[in-house]
């Protein structure tokens, strides 16, 4: 592990005004999950202050919302040490680029090396749409000395997957070479001296004004960063993958299945990693847990399921500091709409049945799929009126 001296860990999230609430949620989960029985030198084998230091990269924060994260600083501070420090970026060096979801938060990222004090040896950053499950100071025991970074594979990194950039000016192209160490970069335990010596940020923000991307940060991250330690991807687990395996087992296809695998790792170590999950990461899948409803997805054999941890989200999101009552106006307007939700969702289900049976031997079953789901709809309808 890196030696840092007499300081706390420091963790670094992107948020705009629109998104603190979820960072806070975040926050919240990493601090009911840090074991308070256990000190931060029980982790590490250098002397460290007890507690953590959330910086938060902003493009704006006003001036009511700084009291708020002020008063969900110190309410979390009564549970475990803490600490809250805003930093607003200028939006200049990016103009230009490709935009994500409107904005050029997602790259603020590339810069936390100048953003944090000099005097830090390691940090990690999160995206907001994660969830914890772990006590985070492990990390401080894995030995990055030699690494840029330690990361968690994206998914598909296989040489199929083949990832090429075209130059924004002229014909000039990219292609990785190392499609294998692929990583998603919302998730990243940062040696911020290699970083700095190996001028990562120049290196990042000098691709992203070359060439066409598709994840913007995240791609030019993988450019820059060519040193890195991987970790499992317990550590960044994508939901995505688990909705998809929910839905149907054999739509994930692993390690020793086939050439081309979704994950670099067998059926079985998949499903060890579910559950030892430490961080959960709702992505890969078009619903947010502040979006959807609980019962959004339909399995192949017509059963509702339970969006991964949409509960555990929930329950931390009404508990978080400062925030909850946001939460539970959010959790009202969504519950309004469930009915809506659960009719789509049945829908879809009977289009996919009805592909499945086009002949005539097929029919019957197609027909009592429908049936079926008919019932089904009306239980929920009822279901969803008597506990509005």
């Amino acid at each position: 592990m890196i030696k840092q001296g007499n300081v706390m860990f420091h963790i670094v999230l992107n948020a705009n005004e629109n998104y603190i609430k979820y960072a806070a949620v975040l926050m919240t989960s990493i601090i009911q999950k840090t074991d308070l029985n256990k000190s931060m030198s029980e982790f590490c084998n250098f002397d460290t202050d007890e507690g953590y230091v959330f910086h938060i990269l902003s493009d704006h924060i006003s001036e009511s919302m700084k009291v708020r994260i002020s008063n969900l600083e110190k309410q979390l501070n009564d549970i475990y040490p803490c600490k809250i420090v805003l930093h607003i970026l200028n939006d200049d060096e990016f103009k230009g680029m490709l935009k994500w979801r409107g904005n050029y938060l997602a790259y603020y990222r590339i810069k936390m090396a100048s953003v944090l004090p000099q005097n830090l040896k390691i940090c990690l950053y999160l995206d907001c749409d994660m969830l914890c499950f772990g006590d985070l100071r492990e990390l401080l025991s894995v030995d990055i000395n030699n690494y840029q970074a330690a990361v968690c594979l994206d998914g598909n990194n296989h040489k199929k997957n083949k990832k090429v950039f075209f130059s924004l000016k002229g014909r000039e192209k990219y292609k990785f070479s190392n499609i294998e160490k692929y990583f998603n970069s919302g998730f990243i335990l940062v040696n911020l001296d290699r970083w700095r010596r190996d001028n990562i940020e120049n290196k990042s923000i000098d691709f992203l004004k070359k060439f066409k991307t598709l994840y913007p940060d995240q791609d030019a991250l993988n450019f820059a960063l060519n040193d890195t330690l991987l970790l499992p991807n317990r550590w960044n687990f994508s939901l995505g993958y688990f909705v998809a395996f929910l839905k149907n087992s054999q739509e994930i296809l692993f390690l020793n299945q086939t050439k081309y695998p979704h994950l670099n790792y067998t059926k079985t170590e998949f499903e060890n990693e579910v559950k030892n999950i430490k961080i959960a990461h709702f992505i890969l899948d078009p619903f947010k847990p502040w979006d959807a409803f609980q019962y959004s997805i339909v399995n192949d054999d017509l059963q509702l399921i339970e969006y991964p941890f949409y509960k555990h989200y929930w329950s931390v999101a009404k508990n978080t500091p400062e925030f909850y009552l946001d939460f539970l106006v959010q959790k009202e307007s969504i519950n309004e709409h469930k009915a809506e939700n659960l009719i789509n969702e049945l829908g879809k289900a009977v289009v996919k049945e009805m592909r499945r049976y086009t002949s005539r031997a097929s029919y019957r079953r197609l027909r009592k799929s429908i049936i079926f789901l008919y019932i089904i709809n009306v239980i929920l309808i009822i279901y969803v009126v008597l506990n509005h």
